[in-house]
């Protein structure tokens, strides 16, 4: 039995469709040559198969940090921008986490704190962040690790021992 070909359909084809929508709406309304000019162009780009294929093209194509407000970065993350750099510049002068060639310390930080704040599979975690499971796996282990270091851990936890401790907390 023959079997029908299947035609592929990755992330990077539907961003370049949406990004060849996008920029034909933006033009609407304006004169024959412009639109001239935007339909060659975008031929031009087709042609040329300019689209986003690497995972690391499009880890850098957004900036988590700078292109979010405050608002969607703490909805997302579960964390302000100040305690997100914060927490980042603890767990580099404090652990052996470090940047790798591929990805930066602060995306395996939001790869963790993603996967912690949603408790979600790591594999639907890696798909928000254009990484594979086995990568979700790596960097939640490293950042878990991390935090979970002697000196990081005995600076911002603190379990009270005596009983006037207790009884200060229990008063809070």
């Amino acid at each position: 039995m023959l079997r029908s070909t299947r035609i592929s359909r990755r992330p990077a084809t539907y961003y370049f469709a949406w990004r060849m929508n996008a920029e034909l709406k933006e033009i609407r309304g304006t004169n024959l040559e412009s639109l001239t000019k935007l339909k060659i162009h975008l031929i031009y780009l087709f042609l040329m198969n300019v689209e986003v294929t690497s995972r690391v093209q499009l880890r850098k194509a957004f900036d988590f940090l700078n292109s979010l407000t405050e608002t969607e970065f703490r909805c997302r993350n579960r964390l302000s921008t100040q305690a997100f750099r914060f927490l980042c510049n603890e767990l580099k002068e404090k652990t052996t986490l470090r940047r790798s060639r591929r990805i930066s310390l602060e995306n395996k930080v939001l790869c963790a704190l993603l996967f912690f704040a949603i408790g979600s599979y790591q594999r639907s975690v890696g798909m928000r962040k254009y990484l594979s499971q086995t990568t979700v796996s790596k960097y939640v282990a490293e950042v878990t690790n991390a935090l979970t270091c002697l000196e990081v851990l005995n600076r911002h936890i603190h379990f009270p021992i005596t009983i006037q401790e207790r009884n200060q907390i229990k008063l809070k």
